[in-house]
């Protein structure tokens, strides 16, 4: 039987909504953006590991949460939010990936998901 959505035949491609195994993307040329409780900016953009660098101004107070030392992050929060953690699907910049780390690259942070290439 021929899927009416994605045209698979006994199967489901990858991106079809009817595919249990789909990992909703946030569209490369898509850039979501999020305004805080104090209106502050910040943008959530897909880059080219899969992973979403977020861009916002950082320089205010933001909270970072280690595991067991500063090279294992698991969560950022900028204050006014947003509040992101691992283990959490990120949600705020549209996707259902969750995120599995966090890499510091001074001016913004790239958001570690899973199913992408995560390169520390």
């Amino acid at each position: 039987m021929k899927c009416e959505s994605c045209g698979g035949e006994g199967y489901h491609k990858l991106s079809c909504s009817h595919n249990p195994d789909r990992q909703p993307e946030i569209p490369m040329e898509q850039t979501k953006e999020y305004i805080n409780r104090y209106g502050d900016k910040y943008t959530f953009s897909l880059n080219e590991q899969g992973n979403v660098d977020w861009r916002g101004p950082f320089e205010h107070m933001c909270r970072v949460g280690y595991d067991k030392d500063s090279d294992d992050i698991i969560m950022v929060d900028p204050s006014g939010g947003p509040y992101i953690a691992v283990g959490y699907p990120l949600e705020v910049a549209g996707s259902d990936r969750k995120v599995v780390g966090f890499k510091d690259h001074t001016t913004y942070w790239e958001i570690l998901l899973e199913n992408s290439d995560n390169v520390r």
